[in-house]
């Protein structure tokens, strides 16, 4: 099955995409490798939940969020004519903003990371950093930027 395919048998759909919040472009590819700028959890137009990690935003809401930015990306990408087909997964940043004790930063991208390995497989198989911020813009929990690179 082709990604958009599983993105659907798994209950997702891919989002309108957001527009950039700066002036940077959200996506470059240089020889091969896709670079995708921050992307927060907006859904529907707005930040799903705001706040930091621990204290206004559950441990769920946080998950959740994070599997939105995944959605967010794949859209993205989609919407600059690459083939989800070709892709593959290199790294995965996440930018968590959290209560100075919450200790358990990788939980919240596991879901991320699980739903790029059931729709690429092997190609969703990524290296990733998980950190903790102060703050991010518009006050949302999270925030993630990828890297990819195009297969044969």
């Amino acid at each position: 099955m082709r990604p958009e395919e599983i993105i659907k048998s798994l209950g997702y759909e891919l989002p309108e995409i957001p527009s950039p919040l700066g002036a940077y472009v959200p996506v470059v590819e240089v020889k091969g490798l896709i670079f995708v700028s921050g992307l927060l959890p907006i859904r529907d137009g707005r930040i799903m939940y705001q706040g930091r990690i621990g204290a206004e935003v559950s441990i769920p809401e946080a998950k959740e969020c994070a599997v939105q930015v995944v959605l967010n990306c794949l859209s993205l990408l989609r919407s600059c004519s690459l083939d989800l087909s070709r892709l593959r997964c290199v790294r995965m940043n996440g930018y968590l903003c959290t209560t100075g004790e919450f200790k358990d930063h990788p939980q919240i991208l596991n879901p991320a990371s699980e739903l790029l390995l059931r729709v690429f497989q092997e190609r969703g198989r990524h290296t990733r950093v998980a950190i903790g911020v102060f703050s991010l813009p518009m006050s949302s929990p999270i925030e993630m930027d990828f890297i990819w690179s195009l297969e044969d």
